[in-house]
Parts: C-alpha cells; structure tokens; sequence
C-alpha cells in the first residue's frame, strides 16, 4: 500500500512539473488581488495609427490583466505634443481631484475618461479609470521632472525602493538615482540607457598585424602612438614610407586634425579648465570613481603625458596630422560610440581609451514616475518593476515599445524584428527600461544579436565605473583667489607653448628636462603651486582644496558654509 501511495505521489509531482516545464506564459496572480484599472502616457511616433494603438493596448491588457489584475488605459502623445498636453492633463487631473475632495461632485458620478479606451463587456471586471485619476507617466526631460515635483505631482519612492521594490531598485545605477533627487526624494525610475559613449582610439588594423602590437594593451592614445615608433624604428624599406606608399592619396598618420589630438584622460587645471596646462591630473579610464586621484600635480611629471605631449610635438614637426581630419586611410586615430563600435570595423581596431561620460540631462529622457494622482501606488510600481526588470522577459517592455507582435514584430534571436507596414512605434527619446532585459530592433537599427550583448556590456560599464557627473566641478572654485590662480595659469600657459615651440625634437627634450628641473627649483613657482593648486583638505580657498572636496563629495554641488574633511 506505501508503494502504491509513493509511486501515485510521484506521478502527481512529475504530472505537475511537466505542466509546469511545458507553459511558460505569465503565471496568474493570487485570486484575492482586486481588480484595478491605471491611466498610463507613454509617447508614440508620427507613424503610429489609431489602429496601431488600440492592437498595442489590447496585446497589453492580454498579458497584464493575467500578470496583475490590471487592465491600462493609454495615453498615447505625439512627442512634439507630449509635454503640454500632459500638463494639461495633470492638471484636470488635479482639479478633478481637488473637486473630489471636497465634496462638489460625487466621485462616482465622474466615473470614465476621455482616453478613447472603451471595455467591452468581457472586461467588466475593470472598473473605468476616475477622471481624478492618473497612474504612470513618461519623463520627457529634467525640466518636467522638477516642475511636476515641485507641483506635488509625483510620489517620492525612496520607502517602496526599500520595502517591496528592491528588485527594482537593483536595476538603477546608484549614481543615477541619486542624481535624480530633489531635496533627498526620488520621484521617478531613470531608464539605464546606454548613457554617453566610449572614445576609443583606432588602430590600423593591418599596420599593427605587420608590427605584432599587442592592442588589448592599448589603453590610451599615448599606447597607440607606440605604433608610430615601431614604424620609425623600423629596416629600411618597412617603415613609415611602406604604409605611405600603400595607401597613396588621402592617408595621414594621424586621422585628425592637431588640435584633435588630445589625451582624453587629463583634467588640467587651468582657468577653463579646457586650455593645455602644465598642471591637472590624469587617471586610468579604468579607474572607479572612489580611485581617481585628489591631488593635481606637475603633469610633466606624468610620463604618460609626456609620452603624449613628444608624439604630438613630433606630428606637428613631421606633418602627421591631417589638414582637416578627413582622410579615408590613416594609423592612428580617435573615435566616439558604443561599446559594439569595437567590433564594427575590417580596417581598424577600436581600443577604448574612455569609458563613456554623459550629461546629467540625460536622465530624465524616458524616466518612469508614478503619479501623486493614482489609485494605487504599490500597482503602479508593479507595472514599472514588469517594464524595467527581466522578470517576464521583457513582454510587455517589447509590446509597449514596439506595439502588437502579430502586426508590428516577431522576436529572433532575442532581437525584435519589426514586420513590413508596421503601424505602432514609440518616439525616439522615449524609449524607456533597462536596456539589459531590452530586445532591441534589429532590422531598423542595423543591429544584431551580438549587438545586443554589447549593449548589455555598455550598461555594466557604467554600473561598475560611474561617472562624475561633473557639472558641478566648476561652482567649487567661486572662493578661490582669482589673482593667484590667474598668476599661476599664465605662468603654466607661457611655459607650455615655450615648450610646444621648440625648434626640434632634441631641443624639445633639453626644454622637457629644464622645465621640470626649474620647476622643482622655482620657489615662486612652488609657492604659487601650494597656494593655488595644491591638496588643501580643509579649506575651499584653495584649487587643490576645491578638487578634494568635490571628489570627497563625488560630485555633488559644494556646501560653502560648512567646512569638509
């Protein structure tokens, strides 16, 4: 009798685990969740119909409705309209409940909305979405994301990152949330785009097989200017003359233009902080942000800048550089884009020399916010989680973003191929979620499975290494004493082109040389040097003092009425 118990127990679990294996659609929600209806904007292309719509929507509904127990009410926008007619929107929204409020009209009594979405009788379930009513909205940039804060409009979500959310919370870049604060709040989900691009540094293919160079070596554009040596160095006959000879007309050995040619990991600390100094500090485009250097230093005592600073004396000498920066062949030069750029090209290697830096505004295109305005702050939330995490593999993320797969895609390979005659799309700028879970479209941007992957690897990037966000370096020097800091930059600006103008490449180097010597000797240059750039970690009087502070602070704007240690 045991046996037979056991074996018909087996049988149960093995009949419920093939069931299990064998239906990989979105499993049902528990029975006792409440049915709810949300208002969501999301912005849409010119091209995008009304049909287009109404099939996206439905598709939607189809998945969320058994994910959720929630059926969406779309507000699909233009873009060029989406900003003020969602203000307009949330402020008949705001009036409507304001109304509600107090009393001048039953609420149920305004029950339904002007969405264009009608439930058929199927749907009944579902209550209509109130008019005092608004769920989930699209951040169109950082102007609306302060101005509907400031308003009241948006629901602080720093309690649900910590409660029943961290699933989600985990997917945000922590530097970009904390950016996205206003007075320590978080009002909105930043989408993880691959936000900014590499430069990297490209390589003739070619030229560096024939050398042997070891380009995963290569982590700056000094490395790559080794090439160049190698060619210099070179037997008669397979030098610098061979690639010339080969190539003919439109070649340089720079692909760029004099003033092209810089080393991207310098800051130089100089009045604009742009102009060429002989004071900065340099770091590893490697390097995490709590590792980037404190202290700016004498920068000829750098060797990787000095390397640079010879090879770009010798271009400028021997004619390397190219007139205007166009030429169609060429050894060395330098490149902007995304982490798959280095895998794009047959003719030139792409070496990254710098993890990719943007702008702070960058944020808030395609944020996701909840409004103060929703029926339910935890249901919205979960319909963010769904767009922006990997839970479902990115259903619903690919219908909202690319409409309805029987009409407007299929999915191959984890790609998303958009179907010929398609009728739904969402805006350029506007494309929210992680783009780790993302399956991008293929056929329209040219892109590949792979391509995919190297999106993914884009974003680990910056999670590992964050950039500085550095718009508020600047504000950090309002205290210091411009005269001295003027003094000093004019005396770094003279004895730099002193040494750009030398009458040739040995001449350079006995300039090189004294210039540290005189340096180290100078008392007033050593003076002027403590007192205007040097590390100074208590006070923001100083150069030196500012740049710790603001790297201690990790970028964030300075406190001038405190003192920072």
């Amino acid at each position: 009798m045991k046996k037979l118990l056991s074996t018909l127990l087996c049988l149960l679990l093995l009949t419920l685990v093939l069931v299990s294996c064998g239906d990989d659609s979105t499993p049902k929600p528990k029975a006792d969740r409440p049915y709810l209806t949300l208002r969501m904007a999301i912005v849409v292309d010119d091209k995008t119909t009304d049909e287009g719509i109404a099939a996206m929507q439905k598709a939607f509904n189809d998945k969320c409705e058994v994910l959720l127990s929630t059926h969406i009410e779309f507000e699909c926008i233009k873009a060029s309209e989406y900003k003020a007619r969602m203000t307009e929107i949330m402020n008949e929204v705001a009036d409507e409940k304001a109304k509600q409020d107090a009393g001048k009209e039953d609420a149920m009594a305004n029950a339904g909305t002007s969405t264009g979405t009608e439930l058929d009788e199927t749907d009944s379930k579902y209550p209509a979405a109130s008019k005092a009513q608004f769920d989930i909205l699209l951040i169109a940039d950082e102007e609306m994301y302060e101005e509907y804060a400031r308003k009241g409009w948006l629901v602080g979500l720093d309690s649900h990152f910590k409660g029943n959310f961290k699933t989600l919370n985990t997917k945000i870049l922590s530097t970009a949330k904390e950016l996205s604060m206003i007075d320590g709040v978080c009002y909105g989900v930043p989408a993880n785009q691959a936000y900014g691009t590499y430069q990297y540094v490209m390589i003739n293919k070619a030229a560096a097989d024939y050398y042997q160079m070891e380009v995963d070596d290569i982590h700056s554009i000094s490395d790559a200017c080794q090439l160049i040596t190698m060619m210099e160095n070179a037997q008669a006959g397979h030098g610098l003359s061979k690639w010339e000879a080969l190539y003919g007309e439109n070649f340089s050995v720079f692909g760029m233009k004099e003033s092209e040619f810089v080393l991207p990991n310098v800051q130089y600390i100089s009045k604009d902080f742009t102009t060429p100094s002989l004071f900065g500090v340099t770091y590893s485009y490697m390097d995490i942000v709590t590792t980037l250097p404190d202290k700016a230093r004498n920068l000829l005592k750098n060797s990787e800048y000095t390397r640079y600073l010879t090879m770009k004396f010798a271009g400028q000498k021997n004619g390397y550089f190219s007139a205007d920066g166009n030429e169609e062949n060429f050894l060395i030069g330098l490149a902007e884009g995304d982490y798959a750029l280095r895998y794009s090209d047959d003719d030139y290697y792409f070496a990254p020399i710098m993890d990719p830096m943007f702008e702070r505004e960058e944020l808030f295109g395609g944020m996701l916010a909840v409004s103060k305005f929703t029926v339910d702050e935890k249901r919205s939330l979960e319909i963010v989680q769904e767009l922006m995490t990997d839970a479902n593999r990115a259903d619903l993320l690919n219908i909202a973003l690319f409409g309805d797969a029987q009409t407007n895609y299929y999915v191959e390979d984890d790609c998303v191929v958009y179907r010929n005659m398609s009728n739904y799309g969402v805006a350029d700028g506007y494309l929210f979620g992680n783009l780790r879970e993302l399956a991008l479209p293929c056929k329209d941007l040219g892109q590949t499975k792979d391509e995919y992957t190297y999106a993914s690897e884009h974003i680990t990037d910056l999670a590992q290494r964050q950039p500085l966000f550095g718009e508020t370096f600047y504000s950090y020097f309002a205290l210091i004493d411009g005269e001295k800091w003027e003094a000093f930059d004019a005396y770094c600006a003279e004895k730099y082109t002193e040494l750009m103008s030398s009458a040739d490449m040995a001449a350079f180097e006995a300039k090189l040389a004294a210039l540290v010597e005189e340096m180290n000797a100078n008392a007033d240059f050593t003076a002027m040097a403590h007192e205007t750039v040097s590390h100074n970690d208590s006070t923001f009087e100083t150069l030196g003092g500012c740049y710790y502070n603001y790297r201690q602070a990790g970028g964030a704007a300075p406190d001038f009425g405190t003192t920072q240690n």
